[in-house]
């Protein structure tokens, strides 16, 4: 049996430019969940403490509800929500609430920075070091990448030795 008082769940989220990722932090088996192209209501009784949870999230610009999928697993709930296209890109925050909201945070295990997005794809997967092989052939040996290029050390004379003469002493 539910208790009586109604909690919010916690939420985490995250985006890329055409796209919502959503968690809510709830096991639940029959949640109800409606979608409108500018909220996400969700309320569901959590195991195993029986207590009810209730969220209404206003997302700041607008979504595809129609193409929402999701995921119920065991711990929590994921969705993945379009934008609309009028509204793609970066959203600068989730909501319209003007305050802080204690029961949603950021999930950075899936974020994605504005000036990330796509690097991976245009690096082959690789991040930063899609052009490993090129700086590794300059770096042994110039264009080629033979080792023929030797570089060239103008002030390097070998036959003299350093000298301590010009150190102070310890004190």
């Amino acid at each position: 049996m539910p208790s009586d008082q109604t909690v919010h769940p916690q939420v985490l989220w995250a985006q890329d430019k055409k796209q919502l990722f959503l968690t809510v932090n709830v096991e639940c088996k029959d949640p109800e969940i409606k979608w409108t192209d500018q909220s996400l209501y969700f309320k569901g009784v959590g195991s195993p403490e029986n207590k009810t949870y209730e969220v209404t999230v206003n997302f700041l610009n607008k979504i595809v509800p129609e193409k929402v999928v999701s995921k119920n697993i065991t711990r929590c709930i994921e969705f993945t929500v379009p934008k609309q296209e009028e509204s793609s890109g970066f959203w600068p925050k989730l909501t319209t609430d003007k305050g802080k909201l204690a029961w949603l945070k950021v999930d950075f295990n899936k974020w994605k920075d504005e000036d990330d997005d796509g690097d991976d794809e245009e690096m082959g997967g690789m991040g930063d070091f899609g052009n490993m092989d090129d700086m590794l052939k300059n770096l042994s040996g110039g264009p080629g990448g033979d080792g023929s290029a030797k570089p060239a050390f103008q002030d390097s004379d070998d036959e003299e030795e350093d000298s301590d003469e010009d150190i102070p002493p310890v004190e």
